[in-house]
């Protein structure tokens, strides 16, 4: 993570919300943030195709970009912090795990040693070790056919390109989007409008990046159970979100404000895996062809499932409207 190009990451409403919830929105301000405002999309001739205007859809919260690196080193300063409730946990670098004896709630490590609790999270990513210890079976995650290249600029370095200055500018606090027929490009700022991230295939901006990052997208399907025995796995370990709507860290926060929830005050499961299981769902359904492949007319709507996604009040009030709970 902390080498990682074009780390760019973004805090959807149902996100942000959770997060300042949980009162610590002081210790994000370090990461300087940017607050997006709207969507840009256009077509793959630069001409603007719609705008969603993001402060008029009532959200109650806001959409928040952060450098990866710089949310993930606000967060440990979060869960260290003496001043916040609970006592701060032990956190071990370099602890490759092994296996797990989800009954036992244990985990091998790579050196040997074997740590017990009372709940194991498997919080480990899409090549997820617990997967298979709590399903029983390997369920990798699956090449989708698409890559995509990642960057990160210098603002400076792109902000009197020809072309950008008669399209958009890149001090925009907005995500900006560029659709083609299969492909598109995604951009914003980020730390504080110093930064200007790509998810994209563009050449003229590849000369201006000082390196890039090429990822392979890849999903999974839904899985039938996200939990055995004493182990629970979340994030991309149980549901893999592809990055056409932008909830992949935002759904790990509602994760973990939903076991939040269930150890505090709920008596049977909030169902979150109901949840992020269609929300995964719509990635996929964002992730199709942007235009009919005939003209440059964008016909996609990133605004489809904004609603349902960042409407989100938290896992109490999801179990009330769904599934039951008083």
């Amino acid at each position: 993570m902390l080498k990682e190009v074009g780390a760019l990451i973004s805090l959807q409403p149902n996100a942000s919300r959770i997060v300042s919830n949980w009162n610590i929105d002081s210790y994000l301000k370090k990461a300087r943030p940017i607050v997006d405002k709207a969507f840009q999309i256009f077509n793959s001739e630069g001409a603007l195709q719609n705008t969603i205007d993001l402060s008029k859809r009532g959200f109650s919260a806001e959409m928040v970009c952060y450098h990866r690196q710089d949310l993930r080193s606000c967060l440990v300063d979060a869960v260290k912090s003496k001043d916040l409730p609970g006592s701060p946990p032990i956190i071990r670098t370099s602890s490759v795990v092994i296996a797990c004896n989800c009954e036992d709630g244990t985990v091998t490590l790579a050196d040997g040693d074997v740590l017990k609790g009372d709940l194991v999270v498997g919080a480990d990513g899409i090549h997820s070790v617990l997967r298979k210890e709590v399903l029983g079976f390997f369920a990798d995650a699956k090449p989708t056919g698409v890559s995509a290249y990642r960057m990160l600029i210098d603002t400076k370095q792109i902000e009197n390109i020809p072309s950008l200055k008669d399209t958009f500018s890149p001090r925009d606090h907005a995500t900006t989007m560029i659709f083609g027929y299969d492909r598109r490009i995604i951009m914003g700022p980020g730390r504080g409008g110093d930064l200007y991230g790509v998810f994209a295939l563009l050449k003229d901006i590849f000369r201006q990046a000082p390196s890039l990052a090429l990822s392979q997208l890849r999903d999974i399907d839904s899985l039938p159970t996200w939990v055995k025995g004493r182990t629970i796995i979340i994030g991309d370990a149980s549901h893999v979100m592809l990055p056409a709507q932008g909830q992949g860290a935002s759904q790990s926060v509602e994760d973990a404000e939903a076991l939040q929830a269930f150890f505090a005050d709920i008596a049977v499961s909030p169902s979150a895996d109901q949840r992020a299981s269609l929300i995964q769902a719509y990635s996929r359904q964002q992730a199709k062809p942007a235009t009919d492949g005939i003209s440059d007319r964008v016909h996609l709507n990133p605004a489809e499932f904004l609603e349902y996604n960042c409407g989100y009040q938290g896992a109490l009030e999801w179990w009330k409207k769904n599934c039951g709970g008083g």
